[in-house]
């Protein structure tokens, strides 16, 4: 994991910043390099079929392990970013990068802690 997502005393804490629970409105996980990758392994790959008959083997090979790097880093890293109440309006939100289903999890565990701690406002 690139960046640092903690969850105690009823906030969520990364790295540099520190968000009370019932302040965040927002948890969302994404792909955000999951789009460049497939163009960029589609382009390699259809430059690599189109010039197969004049390309020695190793650059075929090259052409190969650069395609699936570029999938395999758009399928796995992700972006953790959670936006609060307070930061309404404004571009500032905590954005942490890492692979994707660490993060996916983190999410999940964020939100069960928002709904026990909403359960227990309410109560």
């Amino acid at each position: 994991m690139f960046g640092h997502v903690e969850i105690k005393d009823g906030a969520v804490q990364t790295a540099r910043t520190s968000y009370k629970l019932d302040q965040i409105s927002v948890v969302s996980c994404i792909r955000p390099f999951l789009a460049p990758g497939i163009m960029m392994s589609g382009f390699l790959t259809g430059f690599g079929f189109a010039f197969s008959d004049i390309l020695y083997q190793s650059e075929i090979l090259t052409i190969g392990i650069l395609t699936l790097a570029a999938l395999g880093i758009g399928l796995s890293v992700g972006q953790l970013k959670l936006l609060s109440h307070d930061l309404r309006g404004s571009e500032l939100s905590t954005a942490v990068y890492g692979f994707y289903h660490h993060l996916k999890k983190t999410r999940l565990a964020i939100f069960s802690e928002m709904n026990e701690q909403s359960k227990e406002n309410s109560s």
